[in-house]
């Protein structure tokens, strides 16, 4: 559901908990109406079209079925279909996306002082096909 920045969902003493105690992340610039827009159009696609989201969620499961299978990569136990790839500095990194991106896959280099330690990030979608998950875990393993 990305567009721009981020929000949080949830229950009414969540949301006043972080309203009180998360000031520093409350009072920034807030979402563009297009950025709005585009967050309320792809919660409506969630409700309407259920069968995406169960098709990232078998994505997630093959990614790491194959990566850890295969390749013994490191995988997080996590839902999330966003995965992180720790790497020891930022001109590593780089060189590891520039490879990648050879290679017809998007893993953008994320760098101090965004994060402490140096990475690529690798984000699942429902419309990636078994053969692409393969292909992502064949260069991982390359790289």
């Amino acid at each position: 559901m990305g567009s721009l920045g981020g929000y949080v969902a949830g229950s009414s003493a969540l949301i006043d908990f972080l309203r009180n105690r998360a000031s520093t992340w409350i009072y920034t610039t807030g979402l563009t109406p297009a950025d709005t827009a585009a967050a309320l159009e792809a919660v409506k696609i969630i409700r309407q079209e259920p069968e995406r989201r169960d098709r990232l969620q078998k994505n997630i499961e093959t990614f790491k079925h194959c990566a850890i299978n295969n390749y013994e990569l490191p995988i997080t136990n996590s839902p999330s279909p966003i995965f992180c790839f720790p790497l020891k500095d930022a001109a590593t990194a780089l060189v590891a996306s520039s490879k990648l991106k050879d290679m017809g896959i998007f893993a953008p280099a994320i760098r101090p002082p965004t994060v402490s330690v140096s990475r690529i990030r690798i984000s699942l979608m429902a419309t990636h096909e078994p053969a692409h998950l393969q292909h992502l875990v064949d260069a991982l393993a390359q790289i």
